[in-house]
């Protein structure tokens, strides 16, 4: 089985290293990995072209681009990589950000998941996040898997629409949910181990900001509206608690004020909600996690 991987990085010169050093060291490794620098205006691309001069596996594109990143410009970058690629050919395809690192085990023992289950079109390792002294295990339910460790069977990311841009953000829970809407599962696999190299955050805002954002794309993606209640009810018992929970409630319901376009078409957001009633009833029986 054979692997290609994409990267998106910009400004990551404190990151990128521990990144090319672990998959490097993998095992198992890709037969094609492209980085693609998003217009860094620190030492990242320099760094990058000083650990892959001879691994010819390994491509650097740069783009040239001004301004601050915003949630459209990772999924850019993305797409050329894939345009890089060329014609999809490799037996599964991966995203990987910048900032990460872990054991040179980790892509032969994801591969071995997926060889054992025919089905599995989306995996990806447990993110921990590590900054300030500490490892925190980073919040998701089973089947959700981190937009940062992405891997794709091919057949399964070729029945999705692909990446594309989406205002806020929720441009890689797209995809996954493509995935599962098209007959292929997806999991998170919590004994392989990832490790984000500081907190996973998503724009400006800080945690506030972020469950805002999360209760406006839950609007946007059309939740089934008791789970989207209930996830925030499940919230606001984290931290920050009750702040939290109340912040991904207003931007839930700002959605439901401004009606802004959904980014889902009808038939995925139909076997979202039934995904979601099939969740709130593991969630009576048996106390399951929600996402």
């Amino acid at each position: 089985m054979t692997y290609a991987l994409i990267t998106a990085a910009r400004d990551e010169e404190d990151a990128i290293g521990a990144l090319i050093q672990s998959v490097i060291a993998q095992t198992s490794k890709p037969a094609h990995w492209i980085i693609v620098d998003d217009g860094s205006r620190d030492r990242t691309a320099e760094i990058v072209e000083g650990l892959i001069t001879e691994e010819s596996w390994i491509s650097l594109v740069r783009i040239e681009r001004g301004g601050k990143r915003d949630f459209g410009s990772k999924v850019y970058a993305l797409q050329r990589g894939f345009r890089e690629l060329g014609e999809l050919k490799d037996d599964f395809v991966g995203i990987l950000d910048a900032d990460l690192r872990f054991e040179p085990e980790y892509y032969s023992r994801l591969l071995g998941i997926f060889d054992e289950e025919p089905k599995l079109g989306l995996a990806g390792g447990q993110i921990y996040e590590e900054y300030e002294g500490k490892r925190v295990v980073h919040d998701n339910s089973m089947d959700a898997v981190a937009g940062a460790v992405h891997l794709f069977r091919r057949q399964a990311y070729q029945a999705t629409g692909g990446f594309r841009p989406i205002k806020d953000g929720g441009e890689d829970t797209l995809v996954e949910l493509e995935v599962r809407a098209a007959g292929w599962e997806t999991r998170t696999v919590r004994e392989l181990a990832v490790t984000h190299q500081g907190r996973v955050t998503s724009g400006n805002g800080g945690e506030l900001g972020l469950r805002f954002r999360r209760g406006y794309l839950n609007w946007r993606f059309g939740y089934h509206p008791l789970f989207a209640w209930v996830t925030i009810a499940y919230r606001s018992l984290k931290a920050p608690f009750i702040l939290g929970g109340l912040c991904q409630a207003a931007g839930y319901l700002w959605a439901g004020i401004k009606r802004p376009g959904r980014v889902v078409d009808p038939e995925v957001r139909r076997f979202l909600m039934k995904e979601q009633r099939g969740k709130l009833r593991s969630l009576l029986r048996q106390g399951d996690r929600l996402r």
